[in-house]
């Protein structure tokens, strides 16, 4: 009798294991789908956020063309006046102080 409830309990503890392996299957199935479908939407927002920064420079830019154009004076409206990279101003602080300890 003690030898049957053994394997009864052998057999069920056996049975308990795999149903805790297939959920851990599972849970990690789902965090990897999460992960996907939020990295896709970082992408997608990140995309987003360049082309709305790129039209305001592309606009900012033509709009000091047209401006020159209106006005008669071309030589004003450089393609790179007025157009600086995000992290100039720093740069160029930078290189103040540094001269200025020199």
């Amino acid at each position: 009798m003690i030898v049957v409830l053994l394997v009864a309990t052998l057999g069920m503890t056996a049975m308990l294991a795999y149903e805790a392996q297939q959920a851990v299957r599972s849970h990690r199935a789902t965090a990897e789908n999460v992960l996907r479908d939020y990295s896709t939407f970082a992408a997608w927002e990140l995309t987003r956020l360049g082309r709305t920064q790129l039209m305001q420079v592309m606009n900012t830019a033509l709009e000091r063309v047209e401006h020159a154009a209106r006005a008669g004076d071309l030589d004003q409206a450089s393609p790179a006046a007025g157009i600086a990279p995000p992290g100039a101003a720093v740069l160029t602080r930078g290189r103040q102080r540094s001269m200025s300890l020199a």
